[in-house]
């Protein structure tokens, strides 16, 4: 990007200091100018390096206003994309006028007459998905233990060692 580097490295320096590191050109225009200003060359010169760095710190403050924007618009497709997901209606198919249902859309689009068998199908879906999730706990608890334990033996066989070295450096003669 414009902010001297690659689009992570760039993205990492705004997080950090919450401003885009200067450019390579940026850096570049300004040493000129400054440079320009102790030579002494000419006034003109001078104001025409100056009104090239003001154009380039309106640019740069579009373009972190532009990124706020862009930012904020972002979270917000994001929310209302959440919000999508977490709310469903289920409705009826409309039988009268034809309409199919997909295997897509079975969930939520309901043939007549078939409620119970859907609310069988969901109850029976949430009594597996609870099943998964207690053998999921499980495996987690029994992992986390484990390592507690190997963390815990790698402690003692550390502490072991340096005693065994210390009384070894404490028997062996001067």
């Amino acid at each position: 990007g414009g902010g001297g580097g690659g689009g992570a490295r760039s993205k990492l320096a705004l997080e950090q200091t919450g401003e885009r590191k200067k450019s390579e050109v940026e850096v570049a225009l300004r040493l000129i100018q400054k440079e320009i200003k102790k030579l002494n060359v000419g006034a003109e010169l001078v104001e025409e390096g100056r009104h090239a760095i003001d154009t380039w710190d309106s640019l740069n403050t579009e373009f972190n206003k532009a990124q706020v924007l862009w930012q904020s618009q972002r979270e917000r497709l994001e929310k209302i994309d959440e919000l999508s997901m977490a709310t469903s209606r289920i409705r009826f198919a409309n039988t009268e006028h034809g309409e199919e249902v997909d295997s897509y859309n079975e969930l939520y689009v309901l043939l007549p007459g078939s409620e119970g068998e859907m609310s069988k199908k969901l109850d029976l879906d949430r009594v597996i998905a609870k099943a998964n999730m207690a053998k999921a706990r499980g495996q987690f608890k029994y992992l986390s233990h484990l390592m507690t334990r190997q963390a815990t033996a790698a402690v003692r066989k550390r502490e072991a060692a340096a005693a065994a070295a210390e009384s070894r450096r404490v028997s062996l003669p001067s």
